[in-house]
């Protein structure tokens, strides 16, 4: 273990012991029992070597890239790493291209700046997509906005790191899939999303009511929106006020009131009043939800024989 914390250790020995405990590391999934918890304590005894060769500064560049798709985070944070662009300008991009799941890196803990830049400024639709919904630099997710592609734009409105002050301005895109994600995005103030509430894009509107961010006043207005698919997604909403619940059980639409009647946020009053109606597929909802008074379930189940 020595050898691998050491920084004078030579390439040629990091390279070879990187090489035998990848091999090891991959056999010891074979050995691992899927039904337990617990992994093999080969597994355990690679992967820590393997992280710590991912450290080191004295790696060589190509076992580096072998192993950012296992420890991308210890490789981007490498010292040495600023001398490898130098010599590999290349490196991060081909590093990156690696790894399966490339796109959730930049949603990581840790990651460098350098990192976060390099995604934001690339060539690549695809990478600049990924870095703006993963980044957590303000100044970069601001840089974001004046990005031409409108992927990238509803990424930042997307990201949940993306401050308040940035989804303000990204509540007025001219592009229905930014405004949408704005829309959709707890971070987004309640004043903005009673505006984003008003506009024309009924998908919009549908995302403003799923939104638990948004205001009871603007719920209540949104409640009393023609589309039953808007009524439904309110009625749905975990954090709905008691008020827009009470308004949307006079609604006529069955679908309206089963939804309701799961929605564990309902009070017992209003749960009450949905089973006098004694509606099938209301019951049927009202049995799912745990806040459902037991007297109500008790009665369903002798009315139904669902006992």
């Amino acid at each position: 273990m020595e050898v691998v914390l050491d920084e004078n250790t030579p390439e040629e020995v990091l390279r070879e012991l990187a090489l035998k405990q990848k091999s090891e590391y991959i056999y010891s999934l074979y050995d691992a029992n899927l039904s337990s918890e617990e992994m093999p304590p080969q597994y355990k005894k690679s992967k820590s070597i393997l992280c710590k060769i991912a450290k080191n500064p004295n790696t060589p560049p190509d076992i580096l890239k072998e192993l950012f798709n296992l420890f991308p985070i210890q490789v981007l944070n490498n010292i040495s790493l600023s001398l490898i662009l130098l010599e590999h300008p290349y490196f991060l991009e081909e590093a990156y291209n690696t790894s399966l799941d490339n796109y959730t890196i930049f949603g990581m803990d840790n990651v460098p700046l350098l990192f976060e830049e390099w995604g934001v400024n690339h060539n690549d639709i695809s990478i600049r997509k990924s870095a703006a919904y993963g980044i957590k630099s303000s100044f970069l997710l601001e840089q974001c906005l004046n990005d031409d592609n409108p992927g990238v734009r509803a990424n930042v409105a997307a990201n949940e790191n993306t401050p308040a002050h940035i989804l303000e301005k990204l509540a007025f895109d001219e592009n229905n899939e930014v405004r949408e994600a704005t829309a959709r995005n707890i971070n987004t103030p309640k004043n903005i999303l009673s505006l984003l509430a008003q506009d024309k894009n009924s998908k919009i509107r549908i995302s403003v009511a799923s939104n638990t961010n948004t205001s009871e006043e603007t719920l209540n207005s949104l409640a009393k929106s023609k589309s039953r698919h808007l009524r439904e997604v309110i009625a749905g909403n975990p954090n709905v006020n008691i008020k827009t619940l009470e308004l949307l059980t006079k609604d006529e639409c069955e679908s309206v009131l089963s939804i309701i009647a799961s929605n564990k946020k309902t009070p017992s009053h209003i749960l009450r009043a949905l089973a006098a109606k004694n509606d099938y597929f209301i019951n049927m909802a009202l049995t799912v939800n745990p806040q459902t008074p037991r007297d109500i379930l008790e009665l369903i189940a002798s009315e139904n024989d669902y006992s």
